[in-house]
């Protein structure tokens, strides 16, 4: 695999790709770098009409598929909750998520502790392979909250 020039982003990329037997393409790098600029992870519509104007070609098929092949490996994360759509997170630090009630998704760092405590609630008789967190919630007064 040619590693030659590229970031440190599109190296770990590749590497995590090559590791799943996938190759880095236009379309997958495309899809994350829109992903990973930005924060309020998207959906596969709003990276979509990102792409779009990068790579006016790009159908929402392979936006999907370029999703699923990314979330695989472990690039980025898809985010669900309940029956909404999925949203798509690159944020790669130990984090949980706020589900707000408009249907954005906000981050929030978690510290080694924390992650170590939410381990120990599970039974010794398991072995945690990773968990994700996420809270529903809503501002409690409007503005309260930087507009969010």
């Amino acid at each position: 695999m040619k590693k030659n020039g590229g970031t440190n982003a599109s190296l770990i990329l590749a590497d995590k790709l090559d590791a799943k037997g996938y190759k880095l393409t236009p379309q997958r790098t495309l899809v994350f770098e829109i992903v990973s600029s930005l924060s309020n992870h998207p959906t596969a519509e709003d990276i979509f009409a990102k792409a779009r104007e990068k790579m006016p070609s790009i159908s929402l098929a392979t936006v999907y598929n370029c999703l699923d092949v990314l979330s695989g490996c472990g690039a980025i994360r898809s985010v669900r909750l309940e029956r909404q759509g999925a949203r798509y997170c690159a944020n790669g630090k130990l984090h949980a998520h706020l589900h707000l009630a408009d249907g954005g998704v906000i981050d929030v760092p978690l510290s080694g502790e924390n992650a170590q405590y939410i381990r120990a609630l599970v039974p010794q008789c398991y072995d945690v392979g990773g968990f994700e967190l996420n809270f529903t919630v809503g501002a409690k007064e409007k503005n309260s909250c930087g507009g969010r």
